[in-house]
């Protein structure tokens, strides 16, 4: 039930610190990788997933909508939940591939997005 993360953002070799990192955690058994930005979250196998964690929030809330965002591939499993519930999406930065149906480049676009769902809250009142 215990999970380790290790953050490789000040090393000198980013590349080189993920691969060292990756090989040690690959002899791990009964052990998962989640990759973050410079970070390895080593996880049990199996472990709940933001995504879990989403899906009990609505369901325990009723939510007739949620907004979710995030910028890592941790978010990812959250993201993929707009196919079951009536969630916006949005990733913020650029990925390769992405479940989030809306995708805004820095933490500016997450500004101006929540300002137009305010623009629209106060226009709909």
């Amino acid at each position: 039930g215990l999970s380790l993360s290790v953050h490789f953002r000040a090393a000198p070799e980013p590349g080189r610190a993920e691969a060292s990192i990756r090989g040690a955690t690959d002899a791990l058994p009964d052990a998962g990788v989640v990759g973050g930005h410079a970070v390895m979250n080593v996880v049990p196998d199996g472990p709940p997933d933001k995504g879990a964690a989403l899906r009990g929030l609505l369901v325990a809330a009723q939510a007739p909508a949620a907004l979710y965002v995030g910028d890592d591939e941790t978010d990812e499993s959250a993201f993929a939940l707009a196919s079951e519930f009536p969630l916006l999406a949005v990733r913020v930065g650029a990925s390769g591939v992405t479940c989030a149906r809306h995708v805004v480049a820095d933490r500016s676009g997450v500004d101006a997005l929540l300002h137009a769902l305010l623009e629209g809250v106060a226009q709909a009142a």
